[in-house]
């Protein structure tokens, strides 16, 4: 399986002004229970939704209102466990998935969700011509058929234990086929809107403005009945808009908050920010892997990763926001929700991410042949200054053991560009990224690494990283059921990969949540993409 998928971009913080950094907030993972019931909440997206329709749901904001209107199969708790959707399932052989859709469930219109229904919205991820954004996810599909009126079965060509944690995304989604084909190509859009089955159905998108969706009364699931009646989107842009919009209460939450208003936000009596563990990781990634970029050397890149003061990454230049990852691998920590004891024994005999060692890294340097050639950096220039102030950073930390990095700010248009244009490539020795795993499972990114010589490579994989060990034993893992096993095969590629550093971790980034006041219940932690996060959110009283 391809990890081309993993690469959504999370909304990078945005720092407009140097600041003292924020007093330490404590990260949670929910918010307390809410209790009663609210006429209209009204809530912002940090840009406008391109499409809810599901398989086209490209990014945060799209998946953060999907979530709410289209059930998925399968749900995805807040820590990294699954539990079931619209049906339950079964893996009776390693290639094959069963799943029994509830009974009585309907659509908004009232058509019911049977097992034909379900066939095709899966197979919309199969089909070249819908541009499913999740078809890499169906790589190892062999077919998708109704066997029963509620029942679908899954067949795979080998046993990929990514697959039934897909089905808790968008690709899991569920959508009526004869709204679909009416609407055509406006379908998802503000013309043609989407028909579910989810906690809350959609109303109206007026572009440029909002989207509004009110609570489905007549839901399927009991235990889960919406407290608030209408929620209505905005898209207020820019961080000086998002932060007073919160702070005057014109707007009562937010997901993704502007990280250069935290203080603001912490401090206001309008409301509370929420700091929780999420999948997103600011990462250093080489990206030619031609022989003329110095970062191909395995020693340069461990010697960069070691000069890194990240406490102070994430105190000064992320706000509070960030932290050093405790994982001390390449991703955030919500990423090992399994087999937790194999992970954190391996893991702590990896380098500690937070520590800095200069002499090491002076040495490393000094045994490399390195002959001060320029290692040219690439950053977004018109996207968030964070970016900018960490380039500056590393090029100052780098200088003090013999390293010279030239700074490279791009405009958006050409940066996005990376690993997808070889072109612009060439041109680059390492770029600022911004990583999230859409999976709590290593797997999902490192199947990127799980490659065959001579075979394509993700684009997400800038540095064309490639080593047999690591190539074996995350493809075994992505076969093998038991979470033991599958975690001890992970560990042993990580190993390597830890050694090698295809890309070089910097800090995890905080899922940040405001409540105004009075509000609360949905998750803070990074399921909010995936979990109908609104239909908890209510009033404290």
């Amino acid at each position: 399986m391809a990890a081309s998928v993993a690469g959504c971009a999370s909304k990078a913080p945005v720092h407009t002004a140097a600041k003292a950094a924020q007093p330490e907030q404590a990260w949670v993972s929910s918010t307390a229970p809410a209790s009663g019931t609210v006429k209209t909440v009204n809530w912002d997206l940090f840009y406008e939704p391109s499409s809810i329709d599901p398989i086209h749901a490209l990014d945060t904001t799209e998946d953060e209102v999907v979530s709410n209107l289209c059930d998925t199969l399968v749900r995805m708790n807040a820590d990294g466990t699954y539990s079931p959707g619209l049906a339950t399932y079964s893996n009776p052989t390693p290639t094959t998935w069963v799943y029994n859709i509830h009974p009585g469930v309907k659509f908004w219109d009232g058509k019911p969700v049977n097992g034909a229904e379900v066939a095709y919205s899966l197979n919309r991820n199969l089909t070249p011509s819908l541009g499913s954004y999740y078809s890499d996810f169906f790589t190892d599909v062999k077919s998708i058929r109704q066997t029963g009126p509620l029942q679908v079965t899954v067949k795979l060509k080998r046993p990929d234990e990514l697959f039934n944690q897909v089905m808790s995304l968008s690709a899991g989604a569920v959508t009526e086929e004869a709204y679909d084909k009416a609407k055509g190509k406006s379908l998802g859009s503000a013309t043609g809107g989407i028909m579910c089955s989810g906690p809350y159905r959609f109303v109206k998108w007026v572009p440029g403005q909002s989207l509004t969706m009110v609570a489905n009364h007549d839901y399927w699931d009991k235990a889960v009945k919406p407290k608030v009646q209408k929620i209505v989107f905005s898209f207020i842009a820019g961080d000086s808009a998002e932060t007073n919009s919160l702070t005057s209460g014109e707007i009562q939450g937010m997901y993704d908050t502007p990280v250069s208003g935290t203080g603001t936000l912490q401090s206001s009596k309008k409301g509370h920010l929420y700091l929780g563990k999420s999948l997103t990781q600011f990462v250093v990634s080489p990206v030619s892997p031609t022989a003329g970029n110095p970062l191909q050397k395995v020693a340069l890149r461990q010697a960069l990763s070691l000069v890194i003061d990240r406490k102070q990454v994430a105190a000064n230049i992320f706000d509070g926001v960030a932290e050093v990852p405790a994982s001390n691998t390449l991703f955030s920590e919500p990423v090992y929700p399994y087999a937790a004891s194999v992970f954190r024994a391996a893991q702590s005999s990896f380098p500690d991410l937070g520590t800095v060692d200069m002499a090491k890294a002076k040495k490393l340097v000094a045994g490399s042949g390195y002959s001060k050639q320029p290692i040219k950096l690439a950053y977004e220039s018109d996207g968030p200054s964070y970016d900018g102030e960490f380039a500056q950073y590393l090029q100052s930390v780098a200088a003090k053991i013999g390293l010279v990095i030239k700074l490279d700010p791009l405009p958006a248009s050409t940066f996005n560009e990376l690993g997808f244009d070889k072109s612009l490539d060439a041109g680059v020795d390492a770029s600022i990224q911004y990583w999230f795993n859409e999976l709590p499972d290593p797997v999902q990114w490192y199947s990127m690494f799980a490659t065959q010589k001579g075979a394509s490579f993700d684009v997400y994989n800038y540095a064309h990283y490639q080593n047999p060990v690591v190539a074996e034993y995350i493809q075994l893992a992505q076969q093998t059921a038991n979470p033991v096993k599958r975690a001890h095969y992970v560990v042993t590629a990580e190993k390597q990969i830890m050694h090698d550093l295809p890309w070089i971790p910097v800090v995890d980034l905080a899922n940040r949540l405001y409540l105004g006041k009075g509000l609360t219940g949905p998750t803070a932690a990074y399921n909010n993409m995936w979990t109908a996060w609104a239909a908890s959110l209510g009033s404290s009283k």
